[in-house]
């Protein structure tokens, strides 16, 4: 589902499993352009939408949150900005833990140190 600038899931989360989340936006250079964002779970795509505007495309980034409630119960092991979209492939390389193209990448935040 979609609402205002947000693109969340109800996807069912099964406790102890680990699961990977990719989320893009693609923006194409046409007049008008089309933003199209899409949540990919496991290397799979789970939803997608394309608006022609609306997509503000700035702004905090909220991670396992709706309006500050429903907070995400788990942990991250990894965070990472890119200023493209990644292709399918891509992202599925990624969720393999195979090497990637990390051509523009942006933030990469390693959650795997214990204090620190």
């Amino acid at each position: 589902n979609y609402w205002s600038n947000a693109l969340y899931t109800s996807y069912f989360l099964s406790l102890y499993n680990w699961f990977y989340y990719c989320g893009t936006v693609n923006i194409t250079s046409n007049v008008p352009s089309t933003r199209t964002r899409s949540i990919y779970i496991n290397g799979e795509l789970h939803l997608s939408n394309s608006q022609s505007n609306g997509f503000i495309g700035y702004g905090p980034i909220t991670i396992g949150a709706l309006f500050g409630s429903n907070l995400f119960q788990g942990g991250l092991d990894e965070f990472r900005i890119y200023s493209r979209t990644l292709t399918v492939d891509e992202i599925r390389q990624l969720y393999q833990n195979i090497y990637c193209n990390n051509d523009r990448l942006e933030i990469y935040y390693r959650f795997d140190v214990i204090g620190g």
